[in-house]
């Protein structure tokens, strides 16, 4: 199976992945039900971020795309998202010819996304404003899932995953593929909700950098780790806060 998540195109579903305890994956996600204006952060391939809303209508097709405020003309879905995946993993392709993707979480109301070009980001249903993020936001129980990719862009797998973070950002965690890791994410944007830091695999076989996106209502996070280059050598996790 082939996605390639554009953004702004996800998973952010980049690739992206729902969660657990907002609920999991499957459930009664259909591309009818993504019908409304999403609003979120997306961070670019320079790591800038911005602001970014999205409108979906009742086919699911994506009819508009605005970027800090600024409409992206001619920029949408030439039809309706489609279902790859069992963990509410779906693809749909730009009006440019992009392919993109993203993964909702089991409450249908928060998304992930990633594009090929490495936009990243997070969209919450409803939502029309961000909120001022605090450090100690992302402290808590994260459960959800994780995806990853090849060097082509196909989707290769999801599996369950979890992690715990600390008021000192310090963080360990877990997934169903039998990998532990640990790490911290002490840098934090006030404005758009994104914690930046490194993790390491308990048993010293990878490392590299890690970001976190937060949601709106800051039940959700979207996430990339990154051992390797993009975007095979990143896994992306969706998580919901428990």
């Amino acid at each position: 199976m082939k996605i390639k998540f554009s953004v702004i195109a996800l998973l952010y579903a980049v690739l992206l992945l729902g969660a657990c305890g907002g609920g999991g994956g499957g459930g009664g996600v259909t591309p009818e039900s993504l019908a409304g204006t999403w609003y979120g952060t997306a961070e670019d391939p320079n790591g800038i971020m911005w602001t970014v809303q999205v409108t979906v209508d009742n086919t699911g097709t994506l009819t508009s795309i605005i970027r800090d405020g600024v409409l992206q003309e001619g920029v949408r879905s030439t039809g309706p998202v489609v279902r790859e995946d069992g963990r509410n993993v779906f693809s749909f392709t730009f009006t440019d010819g992009t392919a993109a993707g993203f993964i909702v979480d089991g409450s249908g109301q928060h998304l992930g996304f990633v594009d090929e070009d490495f936009w990243f980001g997070v969209l919450q249903k409803g939502a029309s404003s961000l909120p001022s993020y605090n450090g100690p936001d992302i402290a808590g129980s994260w459960n959800g899932y994780t995806a990853e990719l090849s060097s082509t862009f196909d989707l290769v797998k999801t599996y369950d995953s979890q992690a715990t973070v600390e008021t000192t950002a310090n963080f360990s965690g877990s997934d169903s593929e039998g990998g532990a890791f640990n790490g911290s994410i002490p840098n934090y944007s006030s404005f758009y909700g994104r914690w930046t830091g490194t993790w390491t695999a308990s048993d010293g076989s990878e490392s590299g950098g890690v970001r976190a996106f937060m949601s709106v209502d800051k039940t959700f996070v979207a996430t990339y780790a990154c051992s390797g280059a993009f975007p095979a050598g990143c896994s992306y996790s969706v998580w919901n806060k428990q």
